[in-house]
């Protein structure tokens, strides 16, 4: 249901009043971790980077994985699609291969585009830092509750460096391409790579908005900030906006006094010395997420031939569209700011679409 409407725009009467309360967001002065923070975070990052070694099998970089001949880039085009056509699917209900659905995203595209310009300027690089810093003492709570903690001792437990054979890196690049496909198979529900180059090509033929690029930028800034914000509503279950960035550190403040009594409690002291350790102990390349025995399983058993009759340009358009769809989906999650279905009094979705087309 959803978008497939007559209409579906930003309109002034739902994002006129964001444009007055985005300025409470702005934070002007970076965030600064502690020695204790950064230690938290170093922590995360070896606690994530273990996790995916123990994950690997010693044998891979033995196997001979199907070999894709498409240029990097190719292959980038090919997760952007397939991401843009899933996302808009997935969480805004529309199908670019609908006509009637791609003229509705065109609608959306246009009138953000033109309510842009009146955004105040925003610095959310504090909300960022600060998502990502809670999301950290969350995975580090996870681990401590599911007996990641190997002893009461770091140094039993944790010190040994993290070790990986160089073959790895040669195996983690030939793997990359294919697990792209993978995903784009499984975000356009398609079972074979003949099926989803056919996908594909049809969505390359698609014409997209191009929004300026000062527009893209600005969308894209308050995009992150805004999905920032969406998570830490959801993980301190309250609406960041009406409380205000100090009351939200000192949420995540609170939540870092936790994190480390619960370390505490298994013998466990964050320190610049034990930062340093993990960093020493830390693999000599980064072990990509995808590593696992079941992409590896599907990666073998890919016929990859059609892929070489595949010619993707990405158009200009491409990057327009992911980031619109992007700030539509953190509007809604962070916000509750959505799409009207219906005409408002002042509804200029039709002026806006034509000037879009036109530029």
């Amino acid at each position: 249901a959803g978008f497939d409407t007559d209409m579906s725009c930003f309109c002034t009467t739902s994002l006129g009043p964001l444009s007055l309360a985005l300025p409470g967001l702005s934070v002007s002065a970076a965030l600064n971790l502690s020695a204790t923070a950064q230690a938290a975070m170093r922590l995360d990052a070896f606690l994530t980077a273990r996790a995916s070694l123990m994950g690997l099998n010693m044998g891979w970089p033995a196997l001979v994985l199907p070999r894709i001949t498409l240029s990097a880039s190719a292959m980038m085009n090919v997760a952007l699609m397939a991401q843009l056509r899933a996302q808009l699917m997935a969480r805004l209900g529309l199908d670019l291969m609908i006509p009637r659905q791609a003229t509705a995203f065109l609608r959306m595209a246009a009138t953000l585009n033109a309510r842009m310009p009146a955004m105040p300027g925003l610095n959310l690089a504090a909300w960022l830092q600060l998502g990502q810093f809670n999301a950290a003492l969350l995975r580090i709570q996870v681990a401590i509750s599911v007996g990641a903690f190997a002893s009461a001792s770091l140094s039993a437990s944790l010190s040994a460096s993290l070790t990986l054979a160089a073959g790895f890196g040669p195996f983690f690049a030939a793997l990359t391409p294919l697990s792209i496909l993978l995903t784009a198979m499984a975000q356009l529900n398609v079972t074979s790579v003949a099926a989803l180059t056919a996908s594909l090509t049809a969505m390359a033929s698609l014409s997209l908005p191009v929004l300026p690029p000062l527009t893209i930028s600005a969308m894209a800034n308050l995009s992150a900030g805004l999905s920032a914000i969406a998570g830490l509503g959801l993980a301190f279950n309250c609406n960041p906006l009406h409380l205000g960035f100090p009351a939200i550190r000192a949420m995540v403040g609170a939540n870092l006094t936790a994190t480390l009594a619960a370390l505490a409690s298994i013998g466990i002291t964050l320190s610049a010395s034990l930062s340093a350790t993990l960093a020493a102990g830390m693999p000599a390349f980064p072990i990509p997420s995808f590593a696992i025995s079941a992409v590896v399983s599907a990666a073998m058993a890919l016929n990859v031939s059609a892929m070489a009759a595949l010619n993707l340009t990405l158009s200009a358009g491409m990057m327009s569209a992911l980031t619109i769809s992007a700030l539509a989906i953190n509007l809604s999650a962070a916000l509750s700011i959505s799409v009207s279905l219906s005409p408002c009094g002042v509804c200029d979705a039709a002026a806006q679409l034509a000037a879009l087309l036109t530029a």
